[in-house]
């Protein structure tokens, strides 16, 4: 539990960000528009902790907001693990400027075993402390601690 605050911050980010609600910047103007979401990427199959995890896009981040204007702040993508029961943890990577993006990550859940976890990824614009969906990847389903 030495990253919990982390953890709770990431999950509440990637809950926001996989149902699709975006929180518009400070003057930002235009309709809402829904996210692009299923982008392809890839995860492995297992985590496991302590072990280096690699992630990578597919399909690149957009470099416009859902609402056509283009991107303004920097680019991130988190990728989080749902637990079957509820619960997980993830962790955020960079964002080239053509949109890929790839990473490896250690993670610690903790020991926690899960054959039937889910993991998600999504792209954000981070702005003046705020978070902007700007694509949601595929789920994957995957394994925690085999």
């Amino acid at each position: 539990m030495r990253h919990l605050s982390s953890k709770i911050a990431t999950a509440t980010f990637v809950i926001m960000a996989a149902t699709g609600v975006a929180i518009p910047s400070a003057g930002a103007v235009g309709a809402a528009a829904t996210p692009p979401h299923n982008l392809k990427w890839v995860s492995p199959p297992s985590v496991s902790d302590g072990v280096p995890a690699r992630f990578a896009s597919k399909t690149p981040c957009p470099d416009v907001r859902p609402n056509g204007r283009p991107v303004k702040g920097k680019r991130s993508v988190t990728v989080f693990v749902t637990f079957a029961g509820g619960g997980g943890f993830g962790d955020s990577g960079p964002v080239a400027a053509d949109g890929s993006w790839k990473f490896r990550r250690t993670f610690d859940a903790s020991g926690t075993q899960d054959a039937h976890a889910t993991i998600t990824a999504t792209c954000s614009e981070l702005i003046h402390g705020t978070g902007i969906v700007l694509a949601n990847y595929r789920p994957h389903d995957i394994s925690v601690n085999p």
